[in-house]
């Protein structure tokens, strides 16, 4: 293969890395835009997953009437990923104290999730969307041939299933906890001074 030809590739790949849910022309453009995306206001897609113990959990039986932070990571292997359930679990005394429920949801397999909660004891369940088609109702799975398999976001979720925050910083995992307490804490204020 020429040179040429070998920038066109890895232009291409990186491409598709960086907008895979698009389609790239042959200079690396990008030609179509997004597909369906999650928005601020729309009700929260119910599901129903199996946790790092293999029980099917759903998204109402979760939240319990509560509020949510449902945040999709990439896998448990990744040292970004297992600091960023660690961080939800240090943080457990101000989302409790908010009132918010926390459910983390990856590709994983239930073992490699149960894997991942055996060496961080996160103290919330680690739901196993092996299909994707959770990551696909919310708009944070990435195309086929994708090197990552899902977006990092994270959905605030209110009492009455819609969705009030979106989170998204897909290399600043730590971003996702700072930015949902702050979010809960404005919206904590606000209700005080009511």
């Amino acid at each position: 293969m020429e040179p040429a030809g070998w920038v066109g590739t890895c232009v291409l790949l990186i491409a598709t890395i960086i907008c895979p849910r698009r389609s790239t022309d042959r200079a690396g453009r990008c030609t179509v835009s997004y597909g369906w995306r999650m928005r601020i206001g729309r009700p929260a897609p119910s599901f129903a997953l199996p946790d790092q113990t293999g029980t099917v959990r759903t998204l109402d039986e979760l939240r319990a009437g509560r509020r949510a932070a449902l945040f999709f990571y990439l896998n448990s292997a990744t040292p970004v990923c297992v600091a960023e359930v660690g961080r939800f679990r240090d943080a457990a005394g101000e989302f409790d104290r908010l009132g918010v429920a926390r459910i983390g949801v990856s590709m994983d397999t239930a073992a490699r999730s149960a894997a991942l909660a055996a060496a961080v004891s996160p103290g919330f369940p680690l739901l196993s969307d092996v299909d994707g088609g959770v990551a696909e109702t919310y708009g944070v799975r990435r195309g086929r041939y994708s090197v990552l398999p899902v977006k990092r976001e994270t959905f605030v979720i209110d009492t009455d299933g819609t969705v009030l925050h979106i989170v998204v910083a897909e290399l600043r995992a730590v971003a996702h906890v700072e930015e949902s307490l702050a979010f809960l804490r404005m919206l904590a204020g606000q209700a005080k001074a009511r």
